[in-house]
């Protein structure tokens, strides 16, 4: 019989600690994760039955696309980034831009708050395009593959 199943990955972050950005530094977190994760693999037993597989070589997924979050905090007339907790209890708004390591747009998020100017959008995405490609750069030649 063919048997047809899905594996559900679900990533719990805890954060031990908030000094601030906490929604960029999860998601290289989900990353670093991802980068070195290793499963079973799960096939039909004789009753038919997915069950994992010990005696097989772990399966390793692939990502290829690595999607890398800056948020940007504005105040006034200024715009920061990688803000501090202490920074983000004075924001009037922010504006998260991500980008993948292809520099290719991925998502932008503006909840509200002060409004943010179109020539200071392109500027936070232009920046936020570098800072993937480094994060990038960095979890390839830090972090090994599983």
């Amino acid at each position: 019989a063919d048997a047809s199943f899905a594996l559900v990955l679900n990533i719990d972050i805890a954060c031990m600690s908030n000094d601030g950005n906490v929604m960029d530094t999860s998601m290289i977190a989900m990353l670093a994760t991802l980068r070195t994760a290793e499963f079973p693999i799960y096939q039909p037993d004789e009753s038919g039955k997915v069950v994992p597989r010990h005696d097989l070589k772990k399966w390793k997924p692939t990502v290829s696309n690595y999607p890398v979050s800056l948020t940007f905090g504005l105040f006034d007339n200024a715009i920061l980034h990688d803000c501090t907790h202490k920074e983000e209890q004075e924001l009037t708004g922010w504006y998260s831009v991500v980008y993948n390591n292809l520099g290719q747009l991925c998502g932008m998020y503006k909840p509200g708050g002060t409004p943010i100017k179109k020539d200071s959008m392109k500027e936070c995405m232009a920046v936020a395009k570098l800072h993937a490609k480094k994060v990038h750069q960095q979890m390839l030649s830090t972090i090994p593959a599983a």
